[in-house]
């Protein structure tokens, strides 16, 4: 099963935007072509942890910036084929919490080099 976060589209192609990075390039960093990273940007709903975190490295900005928060706001929605209990969902929550702090922690370091 793949967690999925709900996707910002328009605040991710403005934030490649102010990078000065075209689809090609933020593309070539994940690891993708360039036609499927553009799906992110016109509206493929959601993406995967790992890739959210990564391109959020990529163009220096929060995660937090790309996600949709939903009303009920545990800081994502998370998708599956199955009824997710209520506290997994706070686990998670936490566990992105814990991973925007190291991704944070990382790029602090990289900017002092």
């Amino acid at each position: 099963m793949k967690n999925l976060i709900n996707l910002n589209s328009s605040a991710l192609k403005a934030a490649r935007e102010k990078a000065v990075l075209s689809q090609s390039e933020v593309a070539e960093h994940l690891n993708m072509h360039q036609t499927t990273y553009s799906k992110f940007e016109s509206g493929k709903p959601s993406l995967r942890l790992e890739l959210l975190l990564s391109v959020a490295s990529l163009l220096k900005i929060n995660p937090n910036d790309l996600i949709l928060f939903n009303n009920s706001d545990i800081g994502f929605t998370l998708h599956s084929n199955v009824n997710t209990e209520p506290w997994l969902k706070n686990e998670i929550s936490k566990e992105l919490e814990e991973l925007v702090s190291k991704v944070e922690i990382i790029r602090k370091k990289l900017e002092h080099l």
